[in-house]
């Protein structure tokens, strides 16, 4: 028996394995969902993006007035927001229970999956009311937070990000950004604002990460959102990799994932029955 033909039963095994592989990352990229977290200044388009994301879009919307963006898609059966998280009383804070309330009962009853994107808008003021959740409990609502609040803030906010990212559906995160100076440097650069190291750990959950911008040009407001790391901005796509996207790019979801060559197409409308049994849309 020569070499080669003792090492073909360990060469026919480590083919079937990779064969497996192949085949397991084939049919996860037919099910591969798309993961954004946007983030940027006020008026940018960051809210305006659910508009043209896959349909049907649900979306949890915490800040204040931020349901009068999208007042004109919602309908009941392509386009739903919650906005019954934008008001907090910080002295008597509710939207952090009530939230994950909502969220779990939706989870369970399969609902994510009949949805083509879940949005939450925004995570900065989703972090607030978490923490104002945590100061509750400890009986010191609408107080200054200690340093001891700022640790199990960030473990809500954590978990409910992998549970959102786990979802059978796209998911959208908007944020703020938080514009910092570089001592050394001068310069300035911009992060999604978030609490302590979650700064760091959030975008490494999300495939892309985009910065909405918007230009004054002889042609009025123009809108864009930048997909590549900058000297000012923090960004990433996977999606646009090996050139497929460009630095600034339509804020289009559906554009974009038709770009990347993924499903950009919707899902059917929600039948939605209300408790007397009369179907909303």
């Amino acid at each position: 028996m020569t070499e080669v033909t003792k090492l073909l039963p360990n060469f026919n095994r480590a083919l079937s394995l990779a064969q497996v592989a192949y085949n397991a990352h084939k049919e996860s990229a037919k099910t591969q969902r798309f993961k954004l977290l946007e983030y940027g200044r006020t008026g940018t388009g960051k809210t305006r993006i659910f508009k043209t994301a896959r349909r049907p879009v649900f979306i949890c919307s915490f800040d204040p007035g931020g349901y009068k963006t999208l007042i004109d898609d919602i309908d009941g059966r392509t386009f739903l927001v919650d906005s019954r998280f934008e008001s907090e009383d910080p002295y008597h804070p509710k939207a952090w229970a009530l939230f994950d309330k909502v969220f779990h009962e939706l989870k369970a009853s399969g609902f994510f999956s009949m949805v083509g994107t879940f949005g939450v808008d925004s995570l900065t003021t989703l972090a607030q009311t978490a923490l104002n959740w945590v100061m509750a409990k400890d009986k010191r609502a609408g107080t200054t937070p200690f340093q001891q609040d700022w640790y199990p803030q960030m473990v809500l906010i954590e978990n409910f990000l992998h549970e959102m990212l786990d979802l059978p559906c796209d998911c959208i995160l908007t944020a703020h950004p938080d514009v910092m100076k570089d001592d050394v440097t001068g310069k300035t650069f911009a992060t999604p604002m978030v609490t302590g190291k979650l700064k760091g750990r959030i975008p490494l959950l999300f495939d892309e990460v985009y910065y909405a911008d918007s230009v004054e040009s002889s042609k009025g407001t123009e809108w864009h959102l930048i997909t590549r790391k900058t000297s000012m901005y923090d960004a990433r796509t996977r999606l646009g990799r090996e050139g497929r996207f460009d630095l600034r790019e339509k804020p289009d979801i559906k554009y974009l994932l038709q770009k990347a060559g993924y499903d950009y197409t919707d899902l059917p409308p929600l039948d939605i029955t209300t408790e007397g049994g009369e179907t909303q849309g």
